[in-house]
C-alpha cells in the first residue's frame, strides 16, 4: 500500500537490472559518488569557517579575515597546516589501534552520507535535458543504516582512548561511549513516531510522503514536534558538541580522547565530527523538514504558476536540491548558535537529562503518535482534514513539553546537586605576626604548618 506508493528504487528511474552491466550507468554513478564526496568534504571545511564567523559575530569579534578575501582561504590554510605538522606517536601506544582509530571514525561518518536524498529522482540538470538521481543510493532501511553507522563510529573514539596509553584519553573515550550509547537510544526512538505515520524507513520515501506525492500530507515537524525536539537534543549530544562535549572537556581532560593525536590523524577526528554534524542535519531535513520540498509551494497555487517552471515563482515554489541544502544549512547554524550561547553541562546533568527526562518523554510521544495514527488516519481517501486535528493536539503537547523542560532546567530536576552551604570554620592564610581579619575563622600562619586559634571566638 503506502510502502509501495512511496518506496524508491535503488536504480535510476527507468532503469532495469540489465543496466547494472552498462558502462554508461556505472560512469554516471561514479561521477555522482565523486561529486557528493567532494561536496561533503568541501562543506565540512567551510563549516569551520562559517562556525568561526558566526561565533565571532555573536561574541563581538570579526572571526577569520586574514587568509584570502574575507578569510575564505582559512580552511585551506588549516588543511595545509594539519598535513605538514609532525605526526607524533606515544612510545607506549598500541600502534596498530592508534593508526586505525581515526580512520574508523572518518569512514563511518562519510559512509552515512551515501543514503542522503539531496533531491527527487529524475532531477533535471539546469540548462539541459539530462535528469539524474542526486543521491548515491536510497535503500528501504536508510534510517537504520545511518543509526548503525553512528553507533559504529564510537568504536574509533574508544580505540583512540585505549591505544593512547593515557589516562585522560581513556577517560574521554569512556565518557564518549556512555554518552553516545545513551543518546543514540533517544535519537532512534524519536524517529519511531515518524515511521508510524509514513510507513517507511526510506529517507526518500519520507520526503515524498511529506511532499504530498502520496496523498496530500505535510511536514513531519508539525505532526511530530516533540520528536523533533528530542531528536535535536540527542543529535547535539550524539556528535559531542557543546553543551554536551564532555568527552573532550578541556578543563577536565586536557583534550579528551584525541589528546595524543597530532597532524592529519587529529584532522581525521576533526573531519569526522563535522561530517557527523552534516549527517544529523541530513536526517533532520529529510525526516522532519520535508527534504527537497519547497516551503513556498503554496505561492504557485495563488499565482497559477507551474511549480518548478521557468518563472521566478515557479522556481522558488518547486522542489529542488537547493531547498535541501538550505534546510541543512539552517540546522548547522543552529549548532553554532547553541555553542555560542550555552555553557557545558556537568556529566551527571548530561546523563540525568537522558535517562530521567528524555527517555520517558519519547515513550509517551510514541504512545500519543500511535493513538493519533489510529483515530485520525491521514490516509483515508487521501484527505487531510482530520490531520489538522492531530496537528493541533501535537502542538499543544509540544507546548506543554517545552514549558515542563524549561521548569525542570531552572529547578535542576534531572540532577540533584549539592546546594552551597555557609561554612563558619574555614582556614585563612595570614602572614606571620598578623591577626585574623574576621572573628570565628581559623587562621593558618604562613610557614607554621599548623592552625593558630589564639584569641579566635567561636560562632
Amino acid at each position: 500500500m503506502l510502502q509501495h506508493a512511496i518506496s524508491l528504487p535503488l536504480l535510476p528511474l527507468g532503469s532495469s537490472n540489465q543496466e547494472l552491466f552498462s558502462l554508461g550507468w556505472w560512469i554516471i554513478k561514479v561521477v555522482i559518488m565523486a561529486l557528493i564526496l567532494l561536496i561533503t568534504l568541501t562543506a565540512m571545511a567551510y563549516e569551520t569557517y562559517f562556525e568561526r564567523k558566526v561565533m565571532g559575530r555573536m561574541q563581538s569579534r570579526l572571526g577569520p579575515n586574514r587568509t584570502g578575501p574575507f578569510g575564505l582561504l582559512q580552511p585551506a590554510a588549516d588543511a595545509l597546516k594539519l598535513l605538514t605538522k609532525e605526526d607524533i606517536i606515544p612510545a607506549q601506544a598500541d600502534k596498530w589501534i592508534f593508526y586505525f582509530a581515526p580512520i574508523i571514525s572518518f569512514f563511518t561518518a562519510v559512509t552515512a552520507v551515501s543514503v542522503a536524498p539531496f533531491g527527487a529522482p529524475g532531477t533535471p540538470l539546469p540548462g539541459t535535458n539530462i535528469t539524474i538521481d542526486p543521491y548515491i543510493g536510497d535503500i528501504n532501511v536508510g534510517i537504520l543504516l545511518i543509526l548503525a553507522l553512528s553507533s559504529f563510529g564510537v568504536y574509533g573514539i574508544i580505540m583512540a582512548g585505549w591505544a593512547s596509553n593515557n589516562k585522560y584519553a581513556l577517560l574521554g573515550s569512556l565518557r564518549s561511549s556512555a554518552q553516545v550509547i545513551s543518546y543514540e537510544i533517544i535519537m532512534g526512538i524519536s524517529l519511531v513516531g515518524c515511521i508510524l505515520f509514513t510507513g517507511t524507513l526510506s529517507l526518500g520515501g519520507m520526503v515524498i510522503w511529506q511532499a504530498g506525492w502520496a496523498g496530500g500530507h505535510m511536514w513531519l515537524i508539525l505532526i511530530q514536534p516533540v520528536a523533533f525536539i528530542t531528536y535535536l537534543i540527542a543529535g547535539i549530544a550524539e556528535t559531542n558538541r557543546n553543551p554536551f562535549d564532555l568527552p573532550e572537556a578541556e578543563q577536565e581532560l586536557v583534550a579528551g580522547y584525541h589528546v595524543e593525536y597530532s597532524g592529519m590523524r587529529f584532522g581525521l577526528f576533526f573531519l569526522a565530527e563535522y561530517i557527523n554534524m552534516l549527517v544529523v542535519a541530513i536526517l533532520a531535513t529529510a525526516v522532519f523538514l520535508g527534504g527537497w520540498d519547497s516551503p513556498l509551494a503554496f505561492i504557485a497555487g495563488i499565482t497559477g504558476d507551474q511549480p518548478g517552471g521557468a518563472s521566478f515563482v515557479g522556481f522558488i515554489s518547486g522542489a529542488s536540491p537547493l531547498w535541501f541544502v538550505g534546510k541543512m544549512s539552517f540546522f548547522i547554524f543552529f549548532y553554532f548558535w547553541v555553542r555560542s550561547t550555552l555553557p557545558r553541562f556537568r556529566y551527571d546533568q548530561l546523563m540525568g537529562l537522558c535517562w530521567k527526562v528524555l527517555l520517558p518523554l519519547v515513550f509517551v510521544n510514541i504512545l500519543i503518535a500511535a493513538l493519533l495514527k489510529q483515530f485520525f488516519d491521514v490516509n483515508v481517501n487521501g484527505q487531510v482534514g482530520w490531520l489538522w486535528i492531530a496537528v493541533a493536539i501535537e502542538l499543544v503537547w509540544a507546548g506543554a513539553v517545552v514549558f515542563a523542560l524549561s521548569r525542570m532546567a531552572s529547578g535542576s530536576w534531572f540532577t540533584h546537586s549539592d546546594k552551597p552551604q555557609l561554612v563558619s570554620n574555614v582556614p585563612q592564610l595570614i602572614p606571620p605576626g598578623a591577626k585574623p581579619m574576621m572573628g570565628g575563622d581559623r587562621a593558618v600562619r604562613l610557614g607554621s604548618g599548623r592552625a593558630d586559634t589564639t584569641g579566635v571566638q567561636q560562632l
